[in-house]
């Protein structure tokens, strides 16, 4: 509706911005008054969407199409499994960056792995070495005091070097430890075992370090064997990404041949027999078409004087705005206007801009005056005409087109027309200064 009131140029419809089902049709009906039109045109409406409903649940389906549509339906099982065993190209190649990024990762963790299992088998080497260098100490330290022991346990009854027996006295008890054959002072004992205490800590110590070692590296290597087999993995991936790549794929043919048969699926679904109960549909259909009927006749002799009415009110405007050589414009039942021009028959959209415009601006102004006339319109009021000089209007037409306008304005008090245009001698002549606004001197518009 706001499309018909805000006219900016030219346009394919006289009235409105579209011609679909008649709309410009339509709002000039509505804007003149004509009884009955929205009843009829929701009963219209409404008996399209049944009749295109009745028709697709009553075509009938054979026994043959059935059987086809069930080959179809099987051979599109059949490619799906098929389907499934094709590789996806297109994901084939997104992944395989990936895969190469995940290789690099890997083989660096890889490497780390290595290097960390050459240091554990490092430190594992050295805690074994010092494992053995304190096992020997302690062997060798144990081995000394039981010598000791053995040796002081001896009674020798003459000298090793001279083989003469001892004196009877010569191994009496004294005030401190001597030995019976040279006489000196012996070590304490307790040094012997304190040594031995300390040697056995440092074995122990060194047999924990050496488990902890060889753990760590069992570790290690345990990483580095993990590594490596990821690197491998992925490398095997790799392969069959590319293995598969070269092979191709005929996943998008089976796919398009999936879609060839479901659309045939469809195509044959339309020979289907009713699906519900079509007895309402029908009652449905026949209450509309009798609406349709009742409610068209009751406008339709009306329609045929009130839109000779406009017409020739049409005409008379459109020669005001400058249309030449017009012998008779017809506006009928379907919403089509024909136009009688220089003894040729031709059309409204066969005119050029400049009259395009003009004559849309006319058919404004002949639904308001025809309106007005009969006293049933229910046109808004508001016309707004947007820069109407712009398709190459003359300057004695364009002030034809403002009389008019400003006429239509004296003649439909209750009607607002507001001409947006540049401003030119032929607005100030004719529209009021009380009913213009307009830049003067130094002082803007708004």
């Amino acid at each position: 509706m706001c499309a018909s009131l805000f006219i900016a140029g030219p346009g394919d419809t006289l009235f409105g911005d579209t011609s679909k089902d008649a709309v410009h049709l339509r709002l000039i009906q509505l804007f003149i008054g004509l009884p009955w039109v929205t009843t009829y045109t929701c009963a219209s409406t409404a008996l399209k969407a049944v009749s295109a409903r009745l028709a697709k649940e009553t075509a009938g389906k054979s026994d043959r199409i059935e059987g086809r549509i069930k080959e179809l339906e099987e051979e599109i099982r059949r490619l799906e499994v098929k389907l499934k065993d094709e590789p996806d190209l297109t994901k084939l190649r997104a992944d395989l960056p990936g895969l190469d990024q995940e290789l690099v990762e890997k083989r660096r963790e890889a490497e780390a792995a290595a290097a960390l299992v050459t240091e554990r088998n490092t430190q594992y080497d050295d805690a074994k070495i010092a494992r053995a260098e304190a096992r020997r100490k302690l062997l060798q330290a144990k081995d000394d005091a039981a010598a000791r022991l053995v040796f002081k346990r001896l009674k020798p009854t003459c000298c090793p070097a001279c083989a003469r027996e001892f004196e009877k006295d010569r191994f009496a008890a004294t005030d401190t430890p001597t030995c019976g054959l040279c006489g000196k002072k012996e070590d304490e004992v307790g040094s012997t075992e304190e040594l031995i205490a300390e040697l056995e800590a440092e074995a122990t110590e060194t047999l924990a370090s050496q488990k902890v070692a060889e753990k760590a590296a069992g570790a290690a290597k345990d990483a580095f064997e993990t590594a490596s087999a990821a690197v491998t993995a992925i490398g095997r991936r790799i392969e069959k990404v590319h293995a598969e790549l070269h092979k191709g794929s005929a996943a998008d043919e089976i796919r398009l041949d999936i879609a060839k048969l479901k659309a045939r699926i469809e195509e044959l679904e339309l020979a289907s027999g009713p699906s519900v109960d079509i007895d309402p549909i029908r009652q449905e259909e026949a209450i509309l078409k009798a609406a349709e009927k009742v409610t068209k006749s009751l406008f339709e002799d009306l329609q045929t004087e009130i839109l000779t009415e406009v017409s020739t009110a049409l005409m008379k405007f459109s020669e005001s705005f400058g249309v030449r050589n017009l012998q008779s414009m017809t506006l009928n039942g379907a919403g089509h206007l024909k136009i009688e021009q220089g003894g040729q028959t031709t059309s409204f959209t066969k005119l050029n801009s400049g009259e395009n415009l003009r004559v849309r601006i006319a058919a404004a102004l002949a639904v308001l005056e025809v309106a007005e006339r009969r006293g049933h319109g229910r046109h808004p009021g508001l016309i707004v005409l947007d820069s109407p000089a712009a398709q190459e209007m003359s300057h004695q037409d364009f002030a034809a087109l403002v009389e008019s306008v400003v006429a239509a304005a004296d003649e439909f008090p209750d009607v607002q027309i507001v001409v947006g245009a540049v401003n030119r001698q032929e607005l100030l002549s004719h529209v009021p200064r009380e009913r213009r606004r307009h830049a003067e001197g130094d002082n803007p518009l708004f």
